[in-house]
């Protein structure tokens, strides 16, 4: 969504407010939270794939109607609360560059379908502070198809946006261990590592591969077989309420 199309939904809601301002309609309106997240209920019904301004912020709510947080969506930062917020100067580079496919698919390498570049659809990403060190990163995803998912990892230094590097489709960010999960799954097997960010670069620190399916059922952590007792314990290192970038 073009900043032009978010302004004239804010017309019109100002609009609307005027009306109901006259015309009152009572409306059992709520903020609800459950294991997965926030939503707003409206009734017996509740917000989604949309935006809304509620108590003077705007925010936005996705497709399954949970509120979006921490992410830059069609262009614009929701922070921690959710809220629209104008962002630190790295998160307004990445918002900007979100909004150029083509510079994304040609300078990045990112993996975008030419219909895509062609309707200059925008793109969204996680915001992340993935080391704690007060500069926030940008996880973007990106797909023509399941062969080349993948995410990619942004980071901010000396007032340019710098590539990191490249994680598969399915990320965790840890924040007990500040590392970012990164896999490939496919059909029960999944082959990945955990990352950390040094110097500007995502850096490898250990590989795992799991294959748990009809067939088989091994795990693999650094080149070793290991039991899934020892594999169970190797991932609660990094805490059980990791934050699901990619799925």
């Amino acid at each position: 969504m073009k900043k032009i199309k978010l302004t004239k939904v804010i017309a019109s809601t100002l609009m609307v407010a005027s009306i109901l301002a006259l015309n009152p309609i009572r409306a059992n309106a709520e903020w609800r939270k459950d294991s997965k997240g926030w939503w707003y209920a409206v009734g017996n019904s509740y917000y989604k794939n949309q935006w809304k301004q509620i108590g003077g912020d705007w925010y936005y709510f996705g497709y399954n109607g949970y509120l979006v947080q921490n992410r830059i969506e069609d262009g614009y930062y929701l922070n921690s609360d959710g809220a629209w917020a104008t962002g630190s100067e790295e998160i307004q580079a990445y918002a900007k560059i979100l909004t150029n496919p083509r510079l994304l698919k040609d300078k990045y390498g990112l993996s975008i379908p030419n219909s895509l570049i062609k309707s200059n659809t925008s793109y969204s990403a996680d915001i992340v502070d993935i080391n704690k060190d007060g500069i926030y990163e940008a996880l973007v995803g990106s797909e023509t198809s399941h062969a080349d998912a993948k995410t990619s990892v942004f980071t901010y230094k000396n007032g340019n946006i710098q590539f990191a590097g490249d994680l598969g489709n399915d990320v965790y960010y840890s924040e007990k261990q500040n590392v970012l999960l990164g896999s490939v799954m496919f059909q029960g097997n999944q082959n990945g590592g955990v990352y950390k960010l040094e110097d500007g670069k995502l850096i490898k620190v250990h590989s795992f591969e799991l294959i748990n399916n009809l067939f088989k059922e091994s795990y693999v952590i650094d080149g070793e077989s290991v039991t899934k007792e020892q594999s169970n314990k190797f991932f609660e290192q990094y805490g059980e309420n990791n934050m699901y970038i990619r799925k």
